[in-house]
């Protein structure tokens, strides 16, 4: 596993981890809100080991990519998509020109595909569990539940703090959770 320090369009450096094999073929792994890429890890170690390339990163101002405090950050979502996942597609495509690129969009990774346009230019696109977050797709009580997510309570949280604090609100940060997920072994 080698570091990678990529610059954005926009001046922000994100950091990538490269899981290096030996065919000419690359995975490049978008993540979801907030997941750092050290999540990956597992998964890009294995697909490494069958012979693909795997780059995973941090979006700007997530994990090893936050190099200010969360107040004093100015990108938003959509710069996710248009710079950093841009730029992860275009250090692919200067360094490796012969590769087979392809896309691995977790949740909110999938949906920024269509943001970075380099994007028009890989061969695969993959999207696992990229649903949108909009309230009026929801059915019944989470429907409610998604309109005061994004109306009421992520406003308060995200005025209150200047930011999202979402690992004081969401078990998925909660170390605890995490080791119960990671020590399950599958039979």
């Amino acid at each position: 596993m080698n570091a990678l320090y990529i610059r954005t369009k926009n001046g922000n450096i994100i950091t990538a981890q490269m899981y290096e094999a030996e065919k000419n073929s690359i995975l490049i792994i978008a993540s979801a809100t907030g997941v750092k890429q050290g999540f990956y890890k597992k998964f890009a170690e294995f697909v490494s080991a069958k012979g693909v390339t795997v780059i995973t990163f941090d979006y700007a101002g997530i994990g090893l990519s936050l190099n200010l405090p969360l107040k004093r950050l100015t990108n938003n979502v959509s710069d996710w998509g248009k710079n950093d996942l841009e730029a992860v597609i275009a250090y692919v495509k200067d360094f490796y020109p012969a590769a087979t690129i392809t896309l691995l969009g977790h949740s909110i990774g999938g949906q920024l595909v269509g943001l970075a346009k380099s994007s028009m230019q890989v061969q695969k696109i993959i999207l696992i569990a990229a649903q949108s977050g909009y309230w009026k797709f929801w059915k019944g009580s989470d429907k409610i539940k998604m309109w005061l997510n994004w109306h009421v309570l992520f406003p308060l949280l995200t005025k209150a703090f200047g930011y999202m604090p979402s690992r004081k609100f969401s078990n998925c940060c909660n170390k605890h959770r995490r080791r119960q997920i990671c020590s399950k072994r599958s039979s």
